[in-house]
């Protein structure tokens, strides 16, 4: 009976990405912990500034190529097309990380330029790898994760347990769980790797469909990663403060990983022909969920950052309560972003996330100086907010839906959980 019941489970694309993301927070919450533990405050506010460069120049590096991958693959579902784009990507970031080798190696800096150097190409391919990975087997993809993260825990609490940190300790414990999961996912494509299939034309064909997305990723990324480029513009904000940030911020990013789970599999059956009464769904499930585990950070987040963390990270609650209540605006903007992609609606995307960007900068240079940390995570809220309000209204607006569609749970997604739990 129990194995019948784990079959179920594993059966149901929803059921097992949520749990597959359940046991990702698990261990990247451990995993962040150790990190944390292991560099102290100071290297970490130093590994964050690396990680906010490299996620912004990793998605300029992919050239938005992956976005395009879902509308073509709708088109043509055959092997030969996954060994084209596949061997496309690999010949692209062999080029790319040639090109960071060699500024690495000319370049003089301080660790924070040369390591986001040497690891945006990686990062980068990883994304875009395991971007196909999911669309095509979303189930070894969330398996990949687990394991990923696995390993890269138990080695972060080697590291903290025996090892003295150091720069390059530091980029390896930033790196492990991607090296690993872009490893596991070339592997489990089972592309045939050609070159001769690769042309100029084609790749100009990828990037002039995925620049958009790309810009639409990018303020995606600006919107969540420029508070830490501009605390580190001003001497009154110290490294260890910082760090203190990161702490805060990645943990109420946790709220987001079970809508993550479920924007995954909506993009699937975006891809299959699912219409916006699917978007609507992820919207307001997305929410629902992200809320509860808000609450749940609010009234256990203090005593976690405490055990997790130690007291050296002890200011970091404040920044988690505030960023916590951004998350749940970022559900429209993922959800609804999803449904514009697979319609070829990418401008539109990059419009509205303009508006998120642009308050959030405006919120940086004006609170950060009054109040440090605080401000910038007091800025980044209002840009989640304005940009989830607008991604709501032109939803609501182009198909003609009732918001309280998009918000409020509806008696017909109890039977529809209950459905998929069941199959």
């Amino acid at each position: 009976m129990a194995f019948k019941r784990i079959r179920q489970i594993i059966g149901n694309d929803y059921m097992f990405s949520i749990i597959s993301r359940i046991i990702s927070a698990v261990l990247s919450i451990f995993h962040a912990a150790f990190l944390a533990r292991f560099l102290g405050p100071e290297l970490k506010g130093v590994s964050a500034s690396i990680t906010s460069i490299v996620a912004i120049g990793c998605v300029v590096s992919t050239l938005g190529i992956h976005q395009a991958f879902p509308y073509y693959r709708k088109k043509d579902k055959s092997k030969e097309f996954l060994d084209k784009f596949c061997s496309t990507v690999v010949a692209i970031y062999i080029v790319l990380f040639a090109i960071s080798w060699i500024i690495y190696t000319i370049v003089s800096g301080s660790i924070v330029v040369k390591g986001s150097i040497i690891l945006i190409p990686i990062f980068g391919y990883e994304t875009v790898i395991q971007y196909v990975y999911l669309i095509e087997s979303s189930k070894k993809r969330n398996i990949s994760h687990i394991i990923s993260y696995t390993i890269e825990t138990i080695l972060l609490c080697v590291f903290w347990l025996f090892l003295k940190p150091n720069n390059y300790l530091m980029l390896l414990g930033l790196s492990i769980a991607i090296i690993l999961k872009a490893i596991i996912a070339t592997k489990g494509l089972n592309f045939k790797l050609d070159f001769r299939l690769c042309d100029f034309k084609y790749v100009l064909m990828l990037v002039k469909f995925g620049f958009l997305p790309m810009i639409a990723l990018l303020l995606t990324m600006l919107n969540s990663r420029v508070d830490i480029l501009m605390l580190n513009m001003y001497e009154s904000v110290s490294k260890a403060q910082i760090g203190i940030y990161s702490v805060g911020v990645g943990l109420a990013e946790k709220v987001l990983l079970i809508p993550d789970a479920i924007r995954e599999i909506l993009l699937g059956k975006l891809v299959a022909g699912k219409q916006e009464e699917e978007v609507a769904r992820a919207c307001r499930m997305g929410t629902a969920i992200s809320f509860v585990i808000s609450v749940c950070i609010v009234l256990f987040g203090k005593f976690a950052i405490a055990f997790l963390y130690g007291n050296d990270y002890a200011g970091a609650y404040s920044i988690t309560l505030i960023s916590s209540i951004g998350t749940i605006f970022m559900v429209y903007i993922k959800m609804i972003s999803q449904n514009n992609i697979v319609h070829k609606k990418q401008k539109t995307n990059a419009l509205l996330l303009v508006i998120s960007v642009t308050v959030n900068i405006i919120g940086n240079i004006i609170l950060i100086p009054q109040i440090g940390i605080v401000g910038a995570a007091i800025a980044t809220l209002m840009g989640h907010f304005a940009c989830g309000l607008c991604f709501i209204v032109y939803f609501v607006k182009t198909e003609k839906i009732n918001p309280r569609k998009l918000i409020l749970i509806q008696r017909d997604d109890l039977r529809h959980i209950k459905k998929f739990i069941k199959k």
